[in-house]
């Protein structure tokens, strides 16, 4: 079962007024949405926001029991436009609980853990977005080798994207599994599944921060905002 870290700190911080306008940003199976509506008045309201589908059907059962609860399918990335178009000038606290939940990592048909063989998606939104694999199978060898590098900060970087390169030749790469075994050829077996463990979790860290500085900028900026949050997940 998931467990929400640090779930009364961060709702005693966020909730300064019962009468307030929350988001939580990152909304997932909903600990912290539940937590902070139970501190809200009835004059109170919070939006919740979230690309996972999953995500989506857990609020869709949220909004229809509690009229306080709203939910946007998207990134909070986009929250300037989306708060604009729902007719929000002004906010009390937002909460942005950043990185992959332990659904996400424990359900192999994601594609965001190893342990388990499964399609290899990866994808936050699964309704929309290329999958890792089709990613995979476009991407050159230097493009392979600059994410690794720049957002995983492996130092086998060339040598991984050589590897998964010439498997690629071999046949597509479109399981968790395989994409693993290739992974592994350039690496001393000792040290590959805890090279590979870091540098999946940081690619993931890198992505969730690159969010969370767009959506600071389209904050300030939202006319500037609609290309940058469409490229993010």
């Amino acid at each position: 079962m998931h467990q929400t870290v640090l779930l009364r700190e961060a709702v005693e911080a966020l909730v300064t007024t019962s009468d307030g306008t929350y988001v939580d940003g990152t909304f997932g199976r909903g600990g912290h949405s539940r937590a902070v509506l139970q501190r809200l008045s009835s004059h109170g309201h919070l939006l919740g926001v979230d690309k996972d589908p999953a995500a989506a059907a857990v609020a869709a059962q949220l909004s229809a029991t509690d009229s306080r609860f709203s939910f946007f399918h998207g990134s909070f990335a986009e929250l300037p436009t989306e708060l604009a178009s729902r007719g929000i000038t002004g906010l009390d606290g937002i909460l942005l609980d950043l990185g992959v939940s332990s659904p996400q990592l424990d359900d192999s048909e994601r594609g965001f853990s190893f342990q388990h063989d499964g399609p290899l998606d990866m994808r936050m939104d699964t309704s929309s977005g290329e999958t890792a694999a089709q990613w995979l199978a476009r991407a050159t060898e230097q493009d392979i080798a600059t994410v690794l590098k720049e957002y995983g900060e492996e130092r086998f970087a060339r040598r991984i994207a050589g590897a998964i390169v010439s498997a690629r030749a071999e046949a597509p790469i479109v399981t968790t599994g395989r994409l693993a075994k290739s992974s592994v050829r350039p690496i001393r077996a000792g040290r590959s599944t805890s090279i590979r463990r870091r540098a999946r979790s940081r690619v993931f860290a890198s992505s969730s921060t690159a969010s969370w500085m767009i959506w600071l900028h389209c904050w300030r900026r939202p006319w500037a905002c609609s290309k940058w949050a469409a490229a993010w997940w």
